[in-house]
């Protein structure tokens, strides 16, 4: 008999559900699965703010050097926590269909809320900041449920999370925002499994294409901004009648700088659209804020 193949994920309920989900769809094609619990750095810190811990790749490292000591074949992420430069050795092999990709403002439950509002997101604390600049803005760490518990416990007017994990934690019933004018991380809402490449051919049956042509165009965007550095970004794609509209923008993380630009397009290589748009957001005064960032180290 097959081995099942070992789908490693993080502990919180969240990460569970996606790691579900794509052994439901494995199943489905006929395959053995076995789910592994493993810890993340992200997971294992809650104290300290993303930004502190490097940001990229505190919720993925621990499960990338499972998958090359052989301890697991393939890790499932939330696709916006996974760092554009992936470990020699392995490789995307699946994207889910996306889920929905916007941000959301859980609000407070205190009659009179302060002008505060909390997110662990460096990207939203930007955006909320450059919209609302009287606004102070709190951290906010740990899973959804928890985040929820510091939300209503709190004076706060609400806190900002993705509105995909509200919807697949059942928690869509809560009072809150959909926060249409901000722009989602690259990547928001698509679940994603890595492997090692002698392995990508096990995934590709649960492969939806379109979540994977967001997945390429939004992260290629992001790594041609990044630059060597984190920063603020952010990035939407629509596919309207003939092809797709998207626009992005970088911030000071303070929220006093951005720097936004669109760009229409009908080919078919994202990666190489995704390019382009960064390049006119850099043209837009994205180069400075990211020289800027740098300097702040």
């Amino acid at each position: 008999m097959k081995k099942p193949l070992r789908i490693g994920t993080r502990k919180s309920p969240l990460a569970l559900w996606q790691a579900e989900k794509v052994a439901y769809e494995l199943k489905k094609k006929g395959k053995a699965v076995e789910i592994v619990g493993i810890d993340s750095l992200g997971d294992l810190n809650l104290k300290d703010p993303l930004d502190s811990l490097g940001q990229t790749g505190v919720f993925t490292k621990a499960l990338d050097q499972a998958i090359l000591e052989g301890k697991i074949d393939a890790a499932v992420h939330s696709l916006k926590d996974v760092a554009t430069q992936v470990p020699e050795g392995l490789c995307m092999a699946a994207c889910l269909q996306r889920g929905p990709k916007k941000d959301v403002l859980v609000l407070g439950i205190k009659p009179n809320p302060d002008q505060v509002i909390a997110t662990g997101s460096p990207r939203r604390k930007a955006q909320w900041l450059h919209k609302f600049p009287s606004y102070t803005v709190e951290g906010l760490r740990g899973n959804v449920q928890t985040r929820i518990q510091k939300i209503h416990q709190s004076n706060w007017e609400g806190g900002i999370m993705a509105e995909a994990g509200l919807k697949r934690m059942e928690l869509g019933h809560l009072k809150h925002e959909v926060l249409n004018w901000m722009y989602p991380a690259p990547s928001q809402g698509i679940v994603s499994v890595f492997t090692r490449d002698s392995l990508q051919a096990e995934f590709a049956p649960i492969n939806n294409q379109a979540a994977e042509f967001d997945a390429l165009f939004e992260r290629s965007f992001l790594r041609h901004l990044e630059g060597g550095c984190a920063a603020p970004i952010g990035v939407n794609l629509i596919q309207v009648n003939n092809g797709f509209e998207s626009e992005g923008v970088v911030l000071m993380p303070d929220g006093s700088k951005a720097a936004f630009a669109k760009h229409v397009f009908t080919q078919t290589d994202p990666v190489k659209e995704g390019i382009k748009l960064a390049e006119k957001v850099l043209e837009a005064g994205g180069e400075w804020i990211m020289s800027q960032i740098r300097k702040q180290g």
